[in-house]
């Protein structure tokens, strides 16, 4: 989204100049603020007027509400060949800690996503601008707390705690000025958003950043769970069987783990001066997470 708006007029030495700025969201929750000054009337590189067809495949690159949703679509369908390759992909991306400083690409052919890739996300200002002042706010990704930790694999039905750290969950500020226009652009996160990637899974939007599970506490881990600061994934299906289960064949449209996200979706507003607050709107952030599942036969259940 671009907003932008006159506020007035300025001149650098030697030069007639009209200032203005603007405030927009860029890829994967990047707020670029711009205080733009066009100096003379230097005119811009014609385009070849013919049109050529458009590409049959190219590359675009995903915001973090368009990872969500195709997480969404495609994690409960993993069975389906056609996606299994492309969540495959995707979850070679869960062990990059770096991921929040990566761009996630999608080939798409004729309307269809058949590949992804990361590339690096550029440092750099747009190279057009060089004449203005710009300023990139850069919203964090989650770093989610699970309780059981990641790794551990999780009873179905039992409780994961889902919770962001209070480092992670404060609100961005910042400032830019050039030649007495001032830009302020602040963001905060609003709500979390969990997702178990599992068929019949449902998107779960919690109150506030959710809490951690609290080992020594006298309430069982079901009633922490049943509280409503908690923000809590259960899953029904398990990806792997116990040993008194094993006389089984394992079940080939199962996978090895649940591909999910956890979401925190901010929202953000910039302003000129002592103006009004302009919003930008919801700015969703996620991350990819994974978990493997078992089902776990008690001793009454299996005749112990």
């Amino acid at each position: 989204m671009l907003l932008s708006f006159s506020v007035g007029s300025a001149r650098p030495a030697g030069a007639e100049s009209q200032g203005s700025a603007s405030s927009r969201l860029v890829g994967r929750g990047d707020i670029v603020t711009s205080i733009l000054f066009q100096i003379g009337s230097s005119s811009r590189p014609r385009r070849n007027s013919g049109s050529a067809p458009a590409p049959r495949c190219r590359w675009i690159t995903f915001t973090d509400a368009q990872i969500e949703f195709l997480i969404a679509i495609m994690a409960p369908n993993r069975s389906d060949p056609r996606v299994q390759p492309l969540l495959d992909s995707l979850q070679g991306f869960l062990g990059t800690s770096e991921l929040g400083n990566l761009n996630l690409q999608g080939q798409v052919c004729d309307g269809q996503t058949v590949a992804f890739r990361a590339t690096p996300r550029s440092s750099s200002l747009d190279l057009q601008t060089q004449i203005n002042r710009q300023m990139i706010t850069r919203l964090p990704p989650p770093a989610p707390v699970q309780s059981p930790p990641v790794g551990v694999v999780v009873p179905v039905r039992e409780p994961v705690f889902v919770s962001i750290p209070d480092e992670g969950w404060q609100p961005v500020e910042a400032t830019l000025s050039l030649n007495g226009i001032t830009v302020d652009v602040r963001a905060a996160p609003i709500s979390l958003r969990i997702f178990s990637g599992e068929p019949t899974a449902q998107m779960q939007t919690c109150n506030g950043q959710g809490v951690r599970y609290e080992p020594f506490s006298p309430l069982l881990p079901a009633q922490q769970a049943a509280t409503n600061s908690s923000c809590v994934l259960r899953y029904e299906r398990a990806t792997q069987r116990s040993i008194a289960l094993q006389e089984a064949a394992p079940d080939p449209t199962v996978p090895s783990s649940w591909l999910g996200t956890v979401t925190v979706v901010w929202l953000a507003y910039w302003r000129v001066g002592g103006g009004p607050w302009r919003g930008l709107g919801a700015i969703p952030r996620t991350r990819l997470i994974e978990r493997a599942t078992r089902e776990v036969r008690t001793a009454i259940e299996s005749g112990g």
